[in-house]
């Protein structure tokens, strides 16, 4: 696939405005591509938010979204979006030794959450190392929560 920012691949996969998938759709994309993107880098910006592969579900197409902070914060961040959940994983090469005041839960063991991650990328609970972890966050206000949580321990330690 095509390196592309999350803002060229939601162009190009946009659904149908009649579609019942239409609305749901652009709200994940702005939260994304505005108040995330606000968190990690202090403007409106998706340069460093791409897409590195696609996936479909029974609601719609999403992208597998992939944050370089490698430059800024030596973390990389994948975040994906699978039925009301969205799945993270993380990959620092330092700890992230944060509370996450409850928003990160353990991905269940059944593979269908997480299977718009490649099993290479899927790590396992941030209990057993915080290095490089995967979780899941429900809803948009937790994902918020979670980001500004993490960036917030980067940007003080």
């Amino acid at each position: 696939m095509e390196k592309l920012t999350l803002h060229e691949w939601a162009i190009i996969n946009e659904p149908s405005k009649n579609s019942d998938f239409y609305d749901p759709f652009w709200t994940i994309m702005d939260l994304i591509k505005f108040w995330i993107a606000r968190i990690w880098f202090g403007k409106l910006s998706d340069e460093k938010i791409t897409v590195i592969s696609e996936y479909s579900t029974g609601e719609g197409k999403y992208p597998l979204i992939k944050f370089d902070l490698k430059e800024e914060y030596e973390t990389e961040i994948l975040l994906s979006y699978k039925f009301h959940h969205f799945i993270i994983s993380i990959d620092s090469n330092k700890p992230i030794n944060c509370d996450f005041m409850g928003v990160l839960d353990e991905v269940p063991t059944f593979k269908k959450i997480t299977d718009s991650i490649p099993d290479k990328l899927v790590y396992g609970k941030y209990e057993g190392n915080s290095k490089k972890f995967t979780g899941y966050v429900k809803g948009h206000y937790r994902l918020f929560t979670f980001m500004w949580i993490l960036h917030h321990h980067l940007t003080s330690n």
